[in-house]
């Protein structure tokens, strides 16, 4: 599913407590929903915005990110996440 249509569904609030950090603009405009839709996708698309998350991150979230972006279609049974994600952790340890 494309990141758009998961944020379509999310009601105004949500999507300005998502874009406080992404979009300046967003709580001082007004802006649309659709265009603050539109800056958070940008954001969240944005490999220097991701990667300085990411950097930060405290562990699981670099193995979950790695499981996610190593399966098919980005997609991971929920059955067993854990596990994998537990052993994705010691398998990389290093990594934050």
């Amino acid at each position: 599913m494309k990141l758009v249509n998961i944020l379509d569904t999310y009601d105004t609030a949500l999507l300005d407590q998502l874009s406080a950090d992404k979009v300046d603009e967003a709580i001082s405009l007004r802006l649309p929903q659709s265009v603050v839709v539109q800056e958070i996708v940008s954001a969240l698309s944005s490999q220097s915005y991701i990667s300085d998350k990411i950097l930060y991150a405290r562990p699981p979230a670099f193995a979950i990110l790695n499981l996610i972006l190593q399966s098919p279609s980005f997609m991971v049974e929920i059955e067993g996440f854990r596990t994998r994600v537990f052993f994705g952790m010691l398998y990389h340890p290093g990594i934050p």
